[in-house]
């Protein structure tokens, strides 16, 4: 028997405008996942960078600042060991205290320092058992001292006193503390060997004759709210604490810029320690902050992960919403739907759902000989079918209900099975059964 499927009328072009819209939705939804990706990336950088302590800040490792950002605790901390805090607010105060030799000179924020400070700073150098301990210093005092920045974090971690090779360090106040909170930005020397590097390139040492450097990649290990964590304490103490006296640079803003003759130009030895050095620029630029405050690897795997996600969402895009019904162009016949359906469950391997639709219609057709309305439990029609035809009813049982397909040659069998058992119930025996 032949039967025809009814189709309606093509879309008119009234239908063909309302489906746009629905088209548009697919694409806001496609979109709006990476969108609040993006948008809860961007928020947690803006919020880091925001909530990081800033040098220009008056509290900001400060021995009088008593927040979070402060200093306060660690001058306690030296001042219980017997070092002497001497706070000054101008760098030319504090580097004419330190050229008297045997002491510590810390500078927290080197960015507020002008040509002349440096020059300085250079001729203090030459004091005799001076240490110079700077916290995340800028790109000018870095190349001074023979170094460079190599990449940074947006947040500080607690690492291992290692080198940059994995292998322990040989700064001693770094190997007294051990776990330190200090991760954050790394460097690494512009040539030669004499710099120790510590915390994987977090903290570099360079322990010279009179002159000592320190350099740290993090102020949390200063700071008042992270002091007391791992050992933050001994190894702010350890780097501070080596001589009698600290002379402590508490300087947020710039100082004024004096005006420079060239009579002031002093020549420089490329044989020197590295505080006699000239400035040595790294070849390529600074990194604008938004890169460089997360790894180049974190970015790489973003962009992978973003790929794989918008390849995906392509995918199961036409997935998205609610199914659009659209009427056939033309009139086919109703077997043409059939094949195109099995086709559809071919292709996806949804073997349970054509074990569902088969059967589904084999239970409507064995129901009518069987007397048996659509009620029927599974044990009364499985009873029915044994009682008629005279097979097992575990057999029964399986082929109408319970075994199922893994795979395509399965499903074939199945499907016989099912066959065999409809055309032995509709004939009232046993014939063509599938053993």
């Amino acid at each position: 028997m032949t039967e025809t499927a009814t189709v309606s009328p093509p879309p008119s072009e009234g239908d063909a405008t309302a489906a746009r819209p629905r088209n548009r939705m697919r694409w806001v939804r496609l979109l709006i996942p990476i969108g609040v990706v993006v948008l809860l990336l961007g928020f947690t950088t803006v919020a880091a960078v925001i909530e990081a302590p800033h040098p220009s800040s008056e509290t900001f490792l400060s021995p009088n600042g008593g927040d979070e950002h402060g200093g306060s605790r660690l001058q306690g901390l030296l001042t219980e060991q017997g070092v002497s805090v001497e706070r000054f607010t101008t760098a030319q105060d504090a580097f004419t205290r330190a050229s008297e030799g045997d002491t510590t000179l810390f500078l927290p924020a080197t960015q507020f320092f002008n040509y002349e400070d440096m020059r300085m700073l250079r001729s203090v150098a030459t004091a005799s058992n001076l240490r110079i301990v700077a916290v995340q210093p800028e790109r000018e005092f870095l190349a001074d001292i023979g170094l460079r920045k190599s990449e940074s974090r947006i947040a500080t971690k607690t690492v291992a006193p290692t080198s940059g090779d994995g292998e322990a360090c040989e700064l001693s106040a770094a190997l007294d503390a051990g776990d330190a909170a200090i991760f954050r930005t790394r460097y690494e020397p512009l040539g030669g060997d004499e710099w120790n590097a510590c915390y994987g390139g977090s903290l570099m040492g360079y322990e010279g004759v009179d002159t000592s450097y320190f350099v740290a990649g993090s102020p949390d290990v200063f700071s008042n709210e992270f002091i007391g964590q791992d050992g933050n304490a001994q190894l702010a103490t350890g780097l501070l604490g080596a001589n009698s006296s600290v002379v402590w640079l508490d300087q947020h803003e710039d100082t004024p810029q004096p005006q420079r003759s060239d009579e002031e130009e002093e020549p420089q030895s490329h044989n020197e320690s590295p505080s006699r050095r000239p400035i040595q620029y790294p070849e390529a630029g600074e990194p604008a902050p938004i890169y460089s405050a997360l790894p180049s690897w974190f970015w790489a795997a973003m962009i992978g992960a973003l790929l794989v996600g918008v390849m995906v969402a392509l995918s199961k895009g036409r997935r998205l919403g609610a199914p659009i019904t659209e009427p056939l162009p033309v009139t086919a016949p109703a077997a043409e739907k059939v094949y195109g359906r099995a086709r559809l469950y071919r292709r996806a391997h949804a073997y349970e759902q054509s074990l569902r639709a088969l059967r589904a219609g084999a239970l409507r057709r064995i129901r009518q000989p069987l007397r048996l309305s659509s009620q029927a439990t599974e044990a009364e029609v499985v009873a029915a079918v044994s009682h008629r035809i005279g097979w097992p009813e575990p057999d029964i049982e399986s082929i109408l209900y319970s075994r199922i397909a893994n795979d395509e040659q399965e499903l074939l069998e199945i499907t016989q099975a099912i066959d065999a058992l409809v055309a032995a119930v509709e004939n009232a025996s046993p014939q063509g059964r599938n053993t």
